[in-house]
């Protein structure tokens, strides 16, 4: 696949982050800046919910109403060596309901930093094999309250793990498939996480589109009324489908425009959302 193609390809992977205040649960693919390449994404994000399950029953409660997220955030990537990158994530995230309840929060929310590193990236015939590992944490950046109905994180200190395998063609606009697979090791009340997740893209000229899927599901926990429980020790589940459309101006500066809507889930709303971003590339 051509160079630029390769960039507005890992272009993706920024708006696809940056689409989600909590990155550790956005999609990714295996696409890696090049040694000394920075990739750069400033994104707003809204999204919402009047849906919510607790445990496995998906319920409308007045006290809660509608609630709203509006977060700004930046997302980094940095190419330190030819196989190996650094990520970071930060989000300023304000959420508030119009129910009974009056819920409301805003401020920082966590830190994410990862170091990915590409184990293989070999050509078969038509088709490039590529094996993306990573490894970091994810830490809050304030002292917010994380114990209740809307809350800006768990406020926890999570250990995050990511394995990413990638097939892609050498035509048809390089279109590539990626499957990733995510655990994580939280801490606080807050059960350890699983993650698996696909994401199908091509680029057409200065166009780039991509689709996912991503489910997270928690170890443990508890459910959502059930005695003793803990907003962070909920066991916290969704599946959710989106979608990525990222326009590249110059070599520069891009364009996106993603959204996402939540399918499925266990003691967590159903969630739609929208984000748009700028991408720079240094």
């Amino acid at each position: 696949m051509k160079g630029s193609n390769v960039r507005i390809a890992g272009c993706l992977a920024a708006v696809a982050v940056s689409l989600a205040p909590e990155s550790a649960h956005a999609q990714s693919n295996a696409f890696l800046p090049s040694r000394g390449a920075v990739t750069v994404a400033l994104s707003h994000t809204f999204e919402y919910y009047d849906e919510f399950w607790v445990g496995e029953m998906k319920v409308a409660d007045p006290g809660v109403g509608r609630v709203e997220t509006g977060s700004a955030s930046v997302w980094l990537q940095a190419g330190l060596l030819d196989d190996l990158a650094l990520v970071a994530n930060f989000a300023y995230v304000d959420v508030r309901t119009n129910g009974a309840g009056g819920f409301q929060d805003q401020g920082l929310q966590d830190r994410t930093f990862l170091l990915r590193y590409r184990f293989a990236n070999a050509a078969r015939g038509n088709w490039r094999h590529t094996l993306v590992g990573a490894a970091g944490m994810r830490i809050p950046a304030t002292g917010y309250d994380p114990n209740g109905p809307v809350a800006l994180g768990d406020g926890t200190n999570d250990a995050l793990a990511r394995l990413v395998y990638q097939v892609q063609a050498d035509r048809y606009g390089g279109t590539y498939l990626a499957v990733e697979a995510g655990v994580e090791a939280r801490g606080g009340d807050a059960p350890n996480g699983n993650s698996l997740g696909a994401e199908l893209g091509s680029t057409f000229s200065r166009l780039s589109l991509a689709a996912n899927v991503a489910s997270v599901w928690a170890a443990d926990g508890s459910d959502i009324g059930e005695e003793g429980f803990t907003f962070p020790g909920l066991k916290e589940e969704f599946v959710r489908f989106g979608g990525t459309a990222y326009y590249r101006v110059s070599p520069e500066f891009g364009l996106a425009l993603s959204g996402f809507t939540t399918v499925d889930g266990r003691n967590t709303g159903r969630s739609r959302g929208a984000s748009t971003s700028l991408v720079v590339n240094l």
